[in-house]
């Protein structure tokens, strides 16, 4: 008979479920006597378990390699510049779907499974976090060689990062951004960076203080950058900014200095005045900034110069249009011509348009001799009224060196100008140029660093720094400027061409025929007859005869539209040993004073067939060069 086991009541079963569970050891082994209440892994250590950590991990640091991949590569095949943050955006999107996944799934021998199929033993697990550690370690390891590249090779050489990254930032320097036009038409853009220029230029002519550069202060209009990561990328203590309103002949005007490492304000000041007293303002702004720096002056305080407030405007409305199209620079000589009609002894307005006509001079050879007259007559009559304009100077010497080919005279002029604006970037730049032509290299590489210095965001020194070192025959310096200035302005096409160039002739055709390719993608649509020359000296270097005749066709059908300078077609034909073709083409080139032809003494070290031509010697010989040392 069966025992009969009593039904428990209700209250027992209520306490029974209450008690704790006592768990019996098994056969053989003692009793602890202790009680466990049941429990489960908890969040960090499922989250351990699952290897979300080291999914997040793996996820960031090949996000970050990825990112400096497409940062440095991005420009050689013309990506745009949204693609690195564009890129950034989608891994942040991204990031929780991946460590959802790391929770769900499993790696595996056998491939991807889901964690609920997964039994590891303990072996096996260890192998796998290995794997995992060497992938996290891999992808780091690739995010510090690109950090490591980009930082000691890109950005390193012909002495652009030590000497322009890491100089020690001077207490007396400052950048003038441009003024931001409040106008309520906001239809007086020109007028306000017109007075933030005028600012920059009265402020370097101080000696004393260092001033950013136009072309660099300006290349930041527009972005919205904090006061410290402006101060960082112009290499500058303090900024100076503000803002323009202007209605009829009233004009506010409020400017402001910050030190950039407190991000304070040191001075700020708003003027209210009429147009007739735009130059006293620009003095006062001057004395203050000046006085707030603690600058001490070893002569009197530069003064604005003083006209017609509306001859003032339109020489404004004239230097707007200076540089750019046939049809910008025709309106760039009208205005200018309409301010010195209003005010005839207005100097500066005639040193612009003196370099109004030069640049035209440039464009239009067929009536390159009298344009070129034009240009001369104006720069001398801007000296004639104030013969201490650095910038009356610096246009003289451009017009004795490019048209002229009064080597001695440039030279002359050029020091004049350094002399008189030493803060000017551009005297600097067109003075380096110049001293490059003539074969003074040591020369014109300091001058080309000056320029940099003042202007560190402007393509112009970095490129003649680079050109510098490739007429040298120094290959990686050369390449690691021209790829400096990509990183400065990924849209500018002469960078990819000449780096193309560089590599060529250090025997790289590869890599070069990259950068041809990304140039001959830029210029598909225009003429550009002196990058279609670029290219096919290039081609030529690296044998690729096909394509080298390809830009003589391009070339030589542009002749046929209009009058094209001979040079562009001579180099090519030099460059593949064509001397028959080439020489009669070089001797033309001399006739009509083409301004290529400044570059002819060079030339030979750049294509090395014309060192073997004793007929281009004698043209050389022809242009009465200075001997130089170097």
């Amino acid at each position: 008979m069966i025992p009969q086991t009593p039904f428990p009541s209700l209250r027992e079963r209520i306490l029974a479920l209450h008690r704790p569970i006592q768990h019996t050891p098994p056969t053989g082994m003692p009793s602890t006597g202790e009680v466990h209440s049941p429990m489960k892994p908890g969040l960090l250590a499922e989250l351990r378990r699952r290897n979300v950590f080291r999914g997040a991990a793996f996820y960031i640091a090949a996000v970050w390699a990825l990112a400096q991949g497409i940062a440095q590569l991005g420009p050689a095949v013309s990506a745009p510049e949204w693609t690195t943050r564009w890129f950034l955006a989608a891994a942040a999107i991204g990031f929780p779907f991946w460590l959802a996944f790391s929770w769900f799934y499993e790696w595996t021998p056998q491939g991807i499974k889901r964690d609920s199929e997964v039994k590891l033993d303990a072996s096996t697990t260890r192998s796998k976090n290995r794997k995992l550690d060497l992938a996290i370690i891999g992808a780091l390891a690739v995010a510090v060689v690109l950090l490591l590249t980009n930082t000691f090779v890109w950005h390193k050489g012909a002495g652009l990062h030590d000497e322009f990254d890491d100089a020690p930032v001077s207490d007396k320097s400052i950048a003038v951004l441009p003024f931001v036009d409040m106008s309520s038409g906001k239809d007086q853009e020109y007028f306000s960076d017109g007075i933030s220029e005028e600012l920059l230029n009265l402020l370097a002519k101080i000696p004393q203080l260092q001033v950013t550069a136009r072309t660099s202060s300006f290349a930041l209009k527009g972005q919205s950058l904090g006061i410290r990561e402006v101060a960082r990328k112009l290499h500058v203590a303090h900024v100076l900014e503000g803002s323009v309103r202007k209605a009829g002949d009233a004009v506010r005007i409020t400017a402001q200095l910050i030190d950039a490492a407190s991000d304070k304000h040191v001075w700020s000041q708003t003027y209210d005045r009429k147009l007739d007293d735009i130059f006293a303002i620009q003095d006062d702004i001057a004395a203050d900034v000046v006085k707030h720096l603690r600058v001490s002056l070893l002569g009197p305080a530069p003064k604005a110069h003083a006209t017609d407030p509306e001859a003032y405007r339109l020489y404004l409305r004239g230097h707007d249009f200076l540089v750019g199209t046939d049809q910008e620079m025709d309106k760039s000589i009208d205005y200018f011509q309409q301010a010195i009609a209003r005010a005839p002894n207005y100097a500066i307005a005639h040193a612009g348009l003196a370099d109004a006509w030069a640049r035209q001079a440039t464009l239009r050879a067929n009536s390159r001799a009298e344009v070129a007259g034009k240009a001369r007559a104006e720069a001398n009559r801007a000296l004639e009224l104030e013969p201490d304009l650095g910038e009356a100077h610096a246009s003289l010497a451009q017009i004795l060196f490019l048209f002229e080919w009064d080597w001695a005279g440039a030279d002359a002029e050029f020091q004049r100008a350094v002399a008189l604006a030493p803060g000017s970037e551009i005297v600097h730049e067109n003075y380096g140029e110049f001293l490059n032509a003539m074969g003074r290299l040591d020369e014109g590489l300091a001058q080309s660093r000056e320029a940099a210095r003042l202007d560190p965001l402007s393509v112009t020194p970095f490129h003649d720094i680079a050109i510098n070192a490739l007429v040298r025959n120094h290959y990686d310096e050369a390449a690691a400027g021209f790829r400096k200035t990509i990183d400065i302005d990924p849209n500018w096409t002469w960078g990819y061409i000449k780096l193309g160039r560089t590599l060529a002739m250090a025997g790289k055709c590869n890599e070069a025929f990259v950068q041809a390719a990304i140039a001959e993608r830029r210029i598909v649509d225009s003429q550009a007859p002196l990058s279609r020359s670029w290219l096919g000296s290039t081609y030529a270097v690296c044998g690729d005869t096909a394509r080298t005749r390809q830009k003589l066709a391009e070339l030589h059908a542009i002749g046929e539209k209009r009058y094209l300078d001979p040079t562009p077609i001579a180099t090519i034909h030099a460059g593949l040993g064509e001397m028959g073709e080439a020489l009669p083409l070089f001797q033309k080139a001399l006739d009509d004073r083409s301004p290529d032809m400044v570059y002819a003494r060079i030339m030979p070290r750049l294509i090395p067939q014309l060192r073997e031509s004793a007929e281009y010697r004698r043209m050389v010989e022809r242009m009465g060069f200075p001997a130089v040392g170097n």
